[in-house]
């Protein structure tokens, strides 16, 4: 477990340290042979093993305004969007993992907090609408409720579900401003 107290003592090393860690979601990475990616300044993904967890930044890669590990207001696409980047590091060859961050997702003891569990949640919801949209958009009707999606249980009411109606009935998701989602 890494407090974010060691994470930027190991970023202020890194000239003589060859250790650089990455920290996503929480999880904490070895991303030290991808050193000329991360390790100085002006590399290009600095601002992503710079000690601290810029979780929302994996999205934009803007370490001027998402510098954060606050994920609370994106939407369900935007949390897959994230959730995407935690697997790249996951399922990398020559990245490691390296333990977990006290923090916002992990607490002093290495369990996930409210805000993990959020969002696992969130990401969940994401791909189910993005597997309904999927099958729904290789049907040209609707033919009633046996072919209605299966959301994960506790899916809140108005969570970006529209039926739009016409010459036939469709379901799509929605962004929280009520336009499309970008699948």
């Amino acid at each position: 477990m890494y407090t974010t107290d060691e994470l930027k003592a190991v970023w202020e090393r890194r000239e003589a340290d060859p250790l650089l860690l990455l920290v996503v979601v929480g999880k904490v990475y070895d991303v030290s042979s991808g050193r000329t990616f991360y390790g100085s300044e002006g590399a290009g993904y600095e601002g992503f093993a710079s000690g601290s967890d810029n979780s929302r930044a994996f999205l934009t890669a803007d370490f001027e305004h998402n510098a954060t590990d606050d994920l609370d207001n994106l939407t369900h696409a935007e949390h897959l969007g994230v959730a995407h980047w935690a697997q790249f590091y996951e399922d990398h060859a020559k990245y490691t993992y390296a333990g977990v961050h006290r923090g916002r997702f992990f607490d002093y003891r290495g369990r996930t907090t409210p805000a993990r569990r959020a969002f696992e949640r969130n990401v969940a919801v994401a791909k189910a609408e993005r597997a309904a949209h999927v099958a729904f958009s290789k049907r040209d009707t609707w033919q009633g409720p046996s072919a209605a999606p299966v959301l994960p249980q506790g899916t809140p009411s108005g969570s970006g579900w529209l039926w739009v109606t016409g010459h036939s009935q469709r379901l799509h998701p929605v962004t929280a401003g009520g336009a499309r989602a970008p699948f």
